[in-house]
């Protein structure tokens, strides 16, 4: 193997390698570090991902983009802190994981949708699923499982 290859191996594996970790890692994240209790860390991971299942059945997601979404929203919180100067409220890290996540996975949604389920489902905190809500499509037509 050339030399440049070997470059090329062990750079990928370094990239690899900074998004595995280890039980400890949990317990000692920015947000805990920060002075955030490690049940209150959870309770936002947690309903953060909740956002996201919500907000992703509403936009008919399918699971594949809800799941990266909710992977991304877990590997921003393993580098980021909840409780730092720059603080980012869990469902705004969500819709944006959420946004990002459609794009990656070409399951594209209109941002003016995401932002109004994002806004319903936040402004609502009881929301159940299968719930009605209000209809945001009205103009939007449907080809196959994609909108248009």
């Amino acid at each position: 193997m050339s030399p440049l290859g070997q470059d090329r191996s062990a750079s990928v594996a370094q990239a690899v390698a900074q998004w595995l970790f280890h039980e400890t890692d949990f317990s000692w994240t920015p947000s805990v570090q920060d002075g955030m209790t490690p049940g209150e860390e959870a309770r936002n991971r947690f309903s953060g991902c909740r956002f996201i299942a919500d907000v992703g059945a509403l936009l008919r997601v399918p699971a594949e983009a809800t799941c990266t979404a909710r992977v991304y929203f877990q590997r921003f919180l393993m580098r980021h802190s909840l409780r730092s100067s720059r603080t980012v409220h869990p469902y705004l890290l969500g819709g944006a994981a959420l946004n990002l996540a459609c794009k990656t996975t070409d399951n594209y949604r209109k941002l003016s949708d995401l932002v109004n389920y994002c806004r319903l489902i936040a402004s609502q905190p009881n929301w159940k699923r299968g719930m009605p809500v209000p209809h945001y499509r009205e103009t939007d037509k449907v080809r196959g499982d994609r909108w248009v």
